[in-house]
């Protein structure tokens, strides 16, 4: 009997990550679809990790304002420095995330933009006029997509 409710509290816990991950999941996919909404073609997508908590997330975004890296910065800084255009989109479950971000590998990316790109954000207004900015800085044209 023991070992039946040690199985039944693994199974609970599985299912609480499974429905986080599938939340998680569709909040992009949610996301993705009001980049459609906006633009009608197609964008490649970087999904920036976000934390699970507010604390984790703040302590992220502060470390990237700091000058900090992450895989996501050199990723985007990576696919920006191509010769040919690029579209890219930047998302996460953390706009406050994606939006530090994408403002760090913008900075990285000052005198090395060789052609002309398009990187969409989907987020809260709230990060579209520093973005704007910091993007036309470098010769990138941002296409800021509201959410929600």
């Amino acid at each position: 009997m023991k070992g039946f409710m040690v199985t039944r509290s693994l199974l609970a816990v599985v299912l609480v990550f499974a429905c986080i991950g599938n939340a998680m999941a569709d909040e992009i996919s949610q996301k993705s679809a009001a980049l459609w909404r906006v633009v009608q073609t197609e964008f490649s997508l970087i999904v920036v990790p976000a934390a699970r908590n507010f604390i984790s997330n703040k302590i992220t975004v502060a470390s990237l304002k700091a000058g900090g890296e992450s895989l996501s910065t050199e990723a985007i800084t990576k696919v920006l420095q191509q010769s040919s255009p690029v579209k890219l989109a930047i998302a996460s479950e953390s706009d406050a995330v994606a939006a530090a971000t994408l403002e760090r590998a913008f900075l990285g990316l000052k005198g090395k933009i060789q052609v002309a790109h398009e990187v969409a954000f989907i987020g809260d207004k709230e990060y579209e006029e520093t973005l704007v900015n910091k993007a036309a800085d470098i010769g990138i044209k941002l296409i800021f997509v509201p959410y929600p």
